[in-house]
């Protein structure tokens, strides 16, 4: 068998072995079948006879079956990447969602194994990302970076690692190689024992919050740019899906916060209802006959600087709001309202949050 038979062997056997596994064909098999039409060609130019052409034929033909097979494949992957995700948007919850997002990737587009990983990014004590893996017992490999890594997964994202790349550049990534590459988790890379992979970023509400991962373990089969593009498909899809489930369950443990502060404020009005009130005379004092102090000229120019925000969180204190409660009210943490407080304090020339309400109130009164 010569150099061209060889090659066009190879080449049928691996577009039937990318067949059976849904995968696309690879870079270097492409490469040498171009190479080799080339030279074919060159040769056919040099010499016009009856074997070159056929054997040029043969190799265009080749190449031609490669181009169809990676577009059926495509095709299919992208229909059934939509099915995964149809199915994805009917379950009910967050946690359910992320649970099924893995096995979801794995059916759509052939790969083996998907990982799912949260990611956590502190300026402060470091971004880290978190294998999400399913209870013990249940996957073998899951169980196997339990037992490398602890039951604390918690990996350190340096700025050297691909990982990085994924949350700073928001890309899709590919590795080839991963054993020989110093961009890779080794622990990682280690105990999945994968030599190829691809992954992507989850983006939710502008951040990324997580990781997708697959691989063809066990396929004798590479990953592909192709099935880096269709996991950049499903997981900005995946992504969309994820921001809707979390603002779903933030509406839900509002309304649920809600409804309890109602409960609450029936029953004490209930009480009050069922008290008997009475009145008493009490005498005037010259603190009740005392005018509501003016606002000086400073304190006035001070207010003219607060922010339509510091304003409206005077008005929640004043209202008898916590920092907890108006943290959720306005969809702000809790620092960020302590932030403000300080700031609007500052510019009432207020010693305390007592203090600022006190100015804040006497502001309020020389304006009515």
């Amino acid at each position: 068998m010569d150099v061209v038979d060889d090659l066009l062997a190879r080449g049928a056997a691996h577009r039937e072995r990318a067949r059976a596994v849904r995968g696309y064909t690879s870079a270097a098999m492409r490469g040498d079948l171009d190479a080799a039409i080339a030279a074919a060609r060159s040769a056919a130019l040099r010499r016009l006879d009856r074997g070159r052409l056929q054997r040029l034929a043969a190799l265009v033909q080749e190449r031609r079956a490669f181009d169809a097979h990676d577009l059926r494949t495509r095709e299919r992957a992208q229909a059934e990447i939509q099915r995964a995700l149809g199915r994805l948007r009917r379950l009910d919850s967050l946690e359910s969602l992320v649970a099924r997002a893995p096995r979801e990737l794995c059916r759509a587009c052939g790969f083996t194994r998907a990982m799912i990983s949260r990611v956590s990014v502190s300026r402060v004590s470091g971004s880290t990302w978190v294998p999400l893996l399913p209870p013990p017992g249940v996957d073998e490999d899951a169980d196997a970076f339990r037992r490398a890594l602890g039951e604390d997964l918690e990996l350190a994202l340096r700025h050297t690692l691909l990982e990085a790349e994924m949350v700073r550049r928001r890309i899709a990534i590919l590795v080839p190689d991963a054993s020989n590459d110093s961009r890779c988790h080794g622990a990682f890379v280690r105990t999945s024992g994968s030599n190829s992979y691809v992954g992507a970023p989850i983006i939710s509400g502008q951040q990324v919050v997580g990781f997708l991962h697959a691989d063809r373990h066990d396929q004798r089969h590479p990953v592909t740019v192709e099935d880096r593009e269709d996991l950049r498909l499903y997981a900005e899809h995946f992504g969309l899906l994820h921001e809707r489930a979390s603002v779903a369950r933030m509406v839900d443990r509002r309304m649920s916060a809600v409804l309890v502060a109602q409960q609450t404020l029936a029953t004490q009005l209930a009480g009050l209802a069922a008290q008997d009130l009475t009145l008493s005379d009490l005498p005037l004092t010259d603190a009740l006959l005392e005018p509501v102090p003016r606002a000086t000229e400073g304190e006035t120019l001070a207010a003219a600087t607060l922010t339509a925000r510091e304003t409206e969180i005077l008005g929640l204190i004043a209202r008898g709001g916590t920092n907890r409660a108006i943290a959720l009210e306005l969809v702000l943490s809790e620092n960020t309202v302590k932030t403000h407080i300080a700031k609007a304090s500052r510019k009432l020339r207020a010693r305390s949050r007592a203090d600022a309400l006190a100015r804040y109130l006497t502001l309020q009164a020389a304006e009515r």
